[in-house]
């Protein structure tokens, strides 16, 4: 029967055969044999049967992974490998294409309708798929930390609008905002792109418009369902890249 000295050296040899099979730098054995002899008196065999197994199962699933990229990697130098690999990338990378274009598409549809809707000071700070749900970020534009490519808002002047299909809490759909603190500003003014006041006129705006509102609704549902069936369509092929030959 082995014992837990046994077990431990047995540990220590499949972590070597699996740096081995990453071509990582092996351990050398001799140099912690006392480590080894400490670590056995301070672990039950239980333990350490446990996570030999474990290894075990972690060096054969990764034999069965470097095979199969072995058998991909001659696949893709034979003819048909080639044309096959050829075809996929290109499908990949239209789909890449189209995806920033529709993304880059809602982004200035919707940035222009907040525009027309509350003022020339507001834009689309953000715009994503988060879960279930698609998020999208509103604020007053802070033009002086903003570049072209990233929108930054006046510090508390955004608000979250965020769209979900099905709830956490109901799995019912979901339409809601949050919005930062009231905090202290002037009552007076809001006529300065910057002041407190100028931002709650344009919150004000937001909730008042129904039309908005909807439009902001059907943008996000319909950019979640897009955006998710493009996603599925970009990890199809990416599948099919790592899997040629099912």
């Amino acid at each position: 029967m082995a014992t837990k000295l046994d077990l431990l050296k047995e540990i220590y040899q499949i972590q070597n055969e699996i740096k081995s099979l990453n071509e990582e730098e092996l351990t050398d054995l001799t140099l912690i044999a006392r480590r080894i002899e400490f670590e056995s008196d301070k672990s039950t065999k239980l333990e350490l049967a446990e996570r030999l197994k474990r290894l075990i199962k972690q060096r054969e699933a990764l034999k069965i992974e470097i095979e199969h990229k072995k058998r991909v990697e001659e696949y893709f130098i034979t003819p048909i490998g080639i044309t096959h690999k050829t075809i996929l990338e290109d499908d990949f990378e239209k789909k890449v294409v189209e995806w920033k274009a529709y993304n880059s598409d809602v982004f200035q549809r919707t940035d222009s309708t907040i525009k027309t809707g509350l003022g020339n000071n507001w834009g689309v700070i953000n715009l994503d798929k988060s879960g279930s749900g698609v998020i999208l970020t509103i604020g007053i534009i802070d033009n002086e930390k903003s570049t072209h490519e990233y929108l930054k808002a006046y510090f508390g002047q955004d608000i979250e609008i965020r769209y979900e299909s099905k709830d956490w809490r109901d799995r019912k759909e979901s339409f809601r905002s949050s919005c930062c603190a009231c905090g202290d500003f002037a009552l007076e003014g809001g006529n300065t792109i910057g002041e407190r006041a100028m931002f709650y006129v344009g919150i004000g705006k937001l909730y008042e418009s129904k039309i908005l509102i909807n439009f902001i609704k059907e943008e996000l549902r319909s950019f979640g369902k897009q955006t998710e069936k493009l996603s599925n369509e970009l990890e199809n092929i990416r599948q099919q890249l790592a899997n040629p030959l099912r």
